[in-house]
């Protein structure tokens, strides 16, 4: 009954929604379309015109393909690849993905050996548990003192 007293707007905005909390950046190739029928309602018809009985709806498709995850880190593309990791990371915010992937990129191309290489990709893989205790931490108030303290 909620989806049919959303105007088109409210249904762009759901959808929409679906597509970014469900993988944000792990969509390409995202496309809407408008298949509407012949005598469709239209938005420029007014509020009275979108009350006519009998004019068929409007319709629309959202169509977009998942992304392929990357199993390794690219040495071609690093920054893609760390992105790709944390698209499914419900506690990282957006903009600490887009923080982190640009620094670890840059921690990505000093590393000499495959080892610490292996090491980078276990720590991304540790990030959520890392995000939660900083969710948890961040409830309490340190002073500057502390902030220091835990800084050296």
């Amino acid at each position: 009954k909620m989806w049919r007293d959303y105007n088109d707007d409210q249904h762009m905005w759901v959808c929409g929604s679906l597509f970014q909390f469900s993988a944000g950046d792990g969509w390409e190739g995202l496309k809407g379309f408008d298949i509407s029928p012949e005598g469709a309602r239209k938005p420029d018809d007014g509020p009275v015109g979108m009350l006519k009985v009998g004019s068929p709806m409007n319709m629309y498709v959202v169509q977009a393909r998942k992304a392929q995850l990357e199993e390794g880190i690219n040495p071609a593309d690093p920054e893609k690849s760390f992105r790709s990791k944390m698209w499914l990371m419900p506690t990282l915010e957006d903009r600490d993905k887009k923080l982190l992937a640009p620094r670890l990129t840059r921690s990505y191309q000093f590393m000499k050996s495959d080892e610490d290489i292996e090491a980078l990709g276990r720590n991304v893989k540790a990030l959520p548990k890392i995000y939660e205790s900083l969710v948890k931490m961040d409830q309490f108030a340190f002073t500057f003192s502390m902030q220091s303290q835990l800084a050296a």
